[in-house]
This record gives structure tokens, sequence and C-alpha cells, in this order.
């Protein structure tokens, strides 16, 4: 595996900062199990952020908001981590930074409705799937 020495995104968006840090916490709130807030100072209007994916990946990050004007805000995310996790890394930062884009345009929530509508799905096929087998081996066994 490759090592990597570090995550940097800088991107600059059309929303006040203000709404750009309500964006950072509804991101926040709303995927507790993905994205957990270490700290944040408002004066200095950064982020320490812990993004989590798959089993054993922690990506710790900075989030730091500069205001660019009343309507303009650049976002800039680092993470100086070493890390071998190869592009997971580097994937679960943009996730991250599409889910404020969404949280932003006001459509998190449908992305978030989307993405769990399939699980659904595969956990009714899972659960028939167990109960047809189960219902095999009560046969067998009787």
């Amino acid at each position: 595996m490759a090592l990597s020495l570090g995550i940097s995104r800088d991107v600059q968006v059309s929303y006040s900062i203000s709404d750009v840090k309500a964006a950072v916490e509804e991101v926040a709130s709303k995927s507790k199990a993905k994205c957990q807030i270490e700290g944040r100072d408002d004066v200095m209007n950064t982020f320490k952020i812990a993004l989590i994916g798959g089993l054993a990946v922690i990506v710790p990050i900075t989030l730091q908001l500069k205001k660019v004007s009343d309507t303009e805000t650049q976002i800039v995310l680092t993470s100086n981590k070493a890390t071998n996790t190869g592009n997971q890394a580097n994937n679960i930062a943009d996730a991250f930074l599409g889910k404020v884009s969404q949280a932003l345009s006001g459509t998190l929530d449908e992305a978030e409705a989307k993405s769990k509508s399939g699980c659904l799905g595969i956990a009714l096929f899972l659960l028939g799937g167990l109960s047809s087998g189960l219902l095999g081996v009560f046969y067998l066994i009787f």
C-alpha cells in the first residue's frame, strides 16, 4: 500500500461563513456514525473533525473557514496524519465535502433517504433468506 502524507482540499463556495458553519454542524448531527466534531474554535473559524469510514479507518481533519466576502467562504480541509489506506482517506474527505455541499443546497435529507432506501431492501432480502433457511433446517430436523 502507498503511504499518503496527508489530504488537502481548498474550495470556495457562494455561501456566508455562518451558513457553512451551520452546514458542517448539520452534517455532523445527521451523520454521527461517520462524522464527529471533536473541537471547534469560533474565533479562528476552525473545526477538528474525525471522519470515520469502513471498519477501522478514521481520518482526523481540520476544517478552516475563511470569509472571502459576505456571501463567499473559502473552505480549507487538511489532514496531516500519514495513512496507508491509499485513496480511501481521500474518498472519505471528498464524501464529507459532498455532504456539506448537500447541506448548503438543502438536499442533504433527500440524499440520506436515497442512500438508506437500498439498505432496507437488502435487510429484507437477508431476513427472508435467513427465515427460509431456518425453515429448511427445521424441516430437516423434524
